[in-house]
């Protein structure tokens, strides 16, 4: 393999034995050998040539504050020097540790590297590519060290600090260069974080189960309290972060055709999920509604039957205070008994009401799978409850499925249901699972 440099931009390009000419993949420019190659011996032979062969190497080697002494030393002979700001920034940042991230810093020298670039297009996509390796491989250290010490002061706060600091170094690398790759992990980091959050309550909800099974009534409640706590927290999260995942999902959208195509049909099915959220409220307001009806009327129906028995002779009538506390012995007895077997009823008619209504729990149609299909069905996630729904609804969409194998598909996600070219059978089938309540795409 030969070293070289793009005479366009200065990137580094690696030409194999045999080839003759490469595309650079910041610039575009088509990279021949013998230019490369006089391009890297130039630099080489610099007055720094030696100061940066070192920086560099001791750089490869993990050793990221020698290298930056010496990528300093380049910069005081070569102020302008792009590629020695660029890599000082690697350095800078790579140097961080989980309290202090030194992201600010790198992207000061990040910044330089453009201003100074003889293509500061392409140095912009370099520096892209910096910041999301470096965001993505920090943000699991950061996760790890929130769940293991969640429960001390701060770390809560903490955790939130450096997500927000990682989050605003990707939302630059967008901005320098918007490609796929960095506007997924700009969504999933804000998932990833909910989650972790998440994750930590759920975390002091076992801990309070387990200390009020030894009897820790304090310690329990204590759990408890923060378990609820940052389980609002997560949620509101969620609310908020939505508005920073949008504007990944739109520059996204703007790279993918096909994300943007999968972004209209979520609209779609939300708003599908809306109407029959409403409608499922608007069934339990009028169920309770019947319920109390019912209970009013089986009071009034008593005091009245009461009152003509009396009126007629049949029951006595006493002063005795006992004869006051009778109907409030009945509507009790009628309040713990008759009104659940009522709600039980509702439910049951609810259920049969929309089973009867056409199409409304209809299975969906079999996709014809076929594994060469240019589209497919993907299962991104499955809430616990919804497992048993899943499996059956993975089946009815691909009758060859087994048991074993729908069970696969939704306990190891993400992970393809069904490969088709009918897209439209596809969308149906998504709008299906949507309803469910599980998160699926279609896509290539």
């Amino acid at each position: 393999m030969s070293q070289g440099l793009c005479p366009s931009c200065g990137a580094a390009v690696n030409l194999t034995a045999g080839q003759d000419e490469i595309n650079c993949i910041y610039c575009g420019t088509l990279v021949k050998r013998p230019e490369a190659e006089a391009q890297f011996a130039e630099v080489k032979n610099s007055k720094f040539g030696g100061t940066l062969l070192i920086a560099e190497t001791a750089q490869e080697g993990g050793g990221y504050t020698e290298a930056l002494n010496y990528y300093n030393k380049v910069i005081e002979q070569q102020p302008d020097f792009a590629d020695a700001w660029l890599n000082k920034g690697t350095c800078t940042v790579r140097m961080s540790k989980i309290g202090d991230l030194k992201i600010p810093e790198a992207i000061s020298s990040w910044k330089a590297a453009i201003k100074f670039a003889k293509n500061p297009e392409a140095m912009k996509k370099r520096v892209a590519l910096e910041i999301n390796n470096a965001v993505t491989d920090f943000y699991p250290v950061l996760e790890h060290h929130y769940l293991e010490f969640h429960n001390l002061d701060n770390s809560l706060s903490e955790h939130g600090s450096r997500f927000m600091l990682l989050e605003s170094a990707l939302s630059l690398a967008m901005e320098l260069s918007p490609t796929t790759t960095i506007c997924k992990n700009g969504i999933s980091l804000c998932d990833e974080f909910v989650a972790s959050i998440k994750k930590a309550a759920g975390s002091d909800a076992n801990a309070a189960a387990a200390q009020l099974f030894q009897k820790d009534w304090k310690g329990a409640l204590s759990s408890a309290a923060t378990a609820g706590s940052k389980g609002k927290v997560a949620s509101d999260l969620e609310k908020t972060l939505q508005e920073t995942k949008n504007k990944y999902e739109q520059m996204l959208a703007k790279a993918d055709p096909e994300f943007a195509r999968n972004i209209t049909i979520r609209a779609e099915n939300q708003k599908l999920k809306a109407v029959k959220d409403a409608k499922d409220a608007t069934q339990g307001g009028i169920g309770c509604l019947m319920i109390v009806c019912i209970f009013l009327l089986i009071c009034f129906g008593y005091g009245a039957v009461v009152r003509t028995l009396k009126s007629q002779g049949i029951m006595a009538t006493t002063q005795d205070p006992s004869e006051h506390v009778q109907p409030a012995i009945f509507m009790s007895i009628v309040t713990v008994v008759l009104i659940p077997i009522i709600v039980v009823l509702i439910r049951k008619y609810k259920v049969a009401a929309r089973n009867a209504k056409p199409g409304a729990e209809e299975s969906v149609a079999p996709v014809q799978h076929s594994d060469s299909g240019k589209y497919v069905l993907r299962l991104l996630k499955v809430p616990a409850d919804k497992k048993i729904a899943a499996i059956k609804t993975c089946r009815e969409i691909r009758p060859s499925l087994g048991l074993a194998e729908a069970k696969k598909i939704v306990e190891n996600l993400p992970q393809d249901i069904v490969r088709s070219d009918d897209r439209e059978a596809l969308e149906k089938a998504q709008t299906k699972l949507y309803l469910l309540g599980l998160e699926v795409e279609v896509g290539l």
